[in-house]
């Protein structure tokens, strides 16, 4: 049976998934340095950073919540501080 190489997969821009993983990594201090400052940042401003990629989009939003913040749900579509 043959399976993907995640490794091999490319993604937005022929990115690999680690890559996907480092652009996520890179974007996480500069967004939580905007919501400590602003107080919130919507969804939309997450999906603007990591330039409309909905990989590296989810991959932030993962990080942020390990980072302890509230990421939000369906009804409330922003991150703040918990």
């Amino acid at each position: 049976m043959d399976s993907c190489d995640i490794r091999l997969t490319a993604y937005k821009g022929g990115r690999s998934f680690q890559e996907c993983r480092e652009a996520a990594a890179a974007l996480v201090p500069d967004l939580s340095a905007r919501i400590d400052g602003l107080g919130s940042l919507t969804w939309d401003r997450v999906m603007e950073a990591s330039e409309y990629d909905a990989v590296v989009y989810k991959l932030v939003l993962k990080y942020l919540r390990q980072k302890g913040y509230d990421i939000g749900s369906h009804s409330r579509q922003s991150v703040r501080p918990a």
